[in-house]
C-alpha cells in the first residue's frame, strides 16, 4: 500500500477454507500512522461472501455515515480431495 494518499490501494490476497454460503465477510477499515502505537478506526464493511465484483460504503462509527468506499472482488473455490 502506498502511504499518506487520500485513496489508498491494498491489493491485498486472502484465502480463507471452509466458508459456509451463507457467511458474511466483515472488514474493519483502519488508518495506521507512522509513528503512532494505535489505529485511528476508520470504520467497517459487511458484505456477502457471494462471488462477484463489489462496491460497498465503509460505514463510520457515528450514525453509520459513510467514511469513503471500498471495491472489492469475492472469488469462491470448491476444492475436492480424492481419498
Amino acid at each position: 500500500m502506498k502511504q499518506n494518499q487520500p485513496s489508498p490501494v491494498w491489493n491485498e490476497h486472502w484465502r480463507v477454507k471452509n466458508v459456509p454460503e451463507t457467511a458474511n465477510l466483515v472488514i474493519t477499515v483502519l488508518d495506521k500512522d507512522e509513528g503512532s502505537f494505535t489505529d485511528d478506526f476508520i470504520g467497517t464493511v459487511t458484505t456477502t461472501v457471494i462471488a462477484g465484483a463489489k462496491e460497498l460504503e465503509i460505514e463510520g462509527p457515528f450514525l453509520k455515515r459513510s467514511r469513503g468506499r471500498l471495491w472489492l472482488k469475492v472469488r469462491r473455490e470448491t476444492i475436492t480431495t480424492t481419498p
